[in-house]
């Protein structure tokens, strides 16, 4: 606090929370790819991914909405400092 000059405990920056996003291009030709990005992204945050679906239709992707095309996983409180010291 003093290092950086904060007046009051209030002005120093706290992290809520960080969300870490995986898109898997290839779901639409092979569906192990979701599965070893799920594998993946379970290893790097410590829980279990939510995946993605599309929300439209792209017709050059063949992409079509509610397909999987991804993973997320968002890491709060204790998760979140852990997590940041790490990097």
């Amino acid at each position: 606090m003093q290092k950086f000059g904060y007046k009051t405990v209030m002005q120093v920056p706290r992290l809520r929370k960080i969300t870490l996003n995986m898109g898997v291009g290839e779901t639409t030709t092979d569906k192990k790819m979701l599965d070893n990005a799920l594998a993946d992204m379970t290893r790097i945050a410590g829980q279990k991914p939510v995946v993605t679906l599309a929300r439209r239709s792209i017709a050059n992707f063949k992409v079509r909405a509610g397909f999987p095309v991804g993973c997320m996983v968002t890491l709060r409180a204790r998760g979140c400092t852990s997590s940041s010291t790490a990097w």
